[in-house]
């Protein structure tokens, strides 16, 4: 019996070497496995890289009343900015600067604005809607921290200013009255983003907030620009970057 019994201890020891010997191999395997997901190693370690972006945006004007309209020198009494959705394109030009934590980006894109104000005038049941479609070549420098990697991902914020003009829109015909708009801009812009590393390129998408820092407004002598001072942009976009 005693024989049985050492048999039997023996067979259960060889057993437990067996399990865990089976489990350091899974375990070792799965750290292997691990390592080789950590994908685009020596992405980060270029000094310069490039992309393109794909960019999702809502816009409204920032209207500040003239004393004309304060004054009440005419019948309107409500201007209102409207919100209004559109698109951009464009490229990614990235400088690595130090420690794999700072970048300066160069963005230029083409932006596809519809700028629309209402006007009202309740004495006579009128409301008037302006709008002005506008194309805009804009040129975004930004600042961009890096948070430390994580596996195949990073967070990131930016901040910089945005300098645009402006190379399309319909114009009214001439004698017309209408809201006129500048053709240059200048915004303060800052976001915060999520850096991926897929297997063949680097995916971030980011939300990127846009304030204008000059007056759009073109003063003429009409019912709409009177009643104006001075008009700036309110811009909120959501971007995705496709690095290579």
């Amino acid at each position: 019996m005693q024989r049985i019994n050492f048999w039997n201890k023996l067979y259960l020891h060889w057993q437990k070497i067996a399990v865990f010997a089976l489990l350091a191999t899974l375990s070792t395997g799965a750290f292997a496995q691990e390592a080789t997901n950590i994908r685009l190693l020596d992405f980060d370690k270029k000094k310069i890289h490039y992309g393109f972006q794909l960019g999702l945006f809502t816009t409204n004007l920032n209207v500040k009343h003239s004393q004309h309209f304060v004054d009440g020198l005419d019948s309107t009494v409500a201007v209102i900015p409207n919100r209004t959705y559109s698109f951009s394109l464009g490229f990614v030009v990235n400088f690595a600067l130090q420690d794999e934590l700072w970048d300066l980006r160069l963005l230029p894109n083409v932006s596809f604005y519809n700028h629309s104000v209402t006007f009202d005038y309740p004495e006579s049941s009128k409301t008037e809607l302006i709008e002005k479609p506008t194309t805009f070549l804009e040129l975004p420098v930004l600042l961009k921290y890096t948070s430390i990697r994580r596996k195949n991902h990073r967070f990131y914020l930016l901040g910089g200013f945005t300098g645009g003009i402006g190379v399309g829109g319909k114009k009214g015909a001439e004698g017309t009255e209408s809201l006129s708009l500048n053709n240059m801009l200048l915004d303060v812009t800052y976001g915060v983003g999520l850096s991926g590393y897929m297997q063949l390129f680097h995916f971030a998408p980011e939300i990127r907030f846009s304030h204008g820092l000059i007056n759009m407004h073109s003063p003429q002598d009409n019912i709409f620009s009177n009643n104006i001072d001075r008009i700036t942009t309110h811009k909120v976009s959501f971007i995705l970057n496709f690095e290579g």
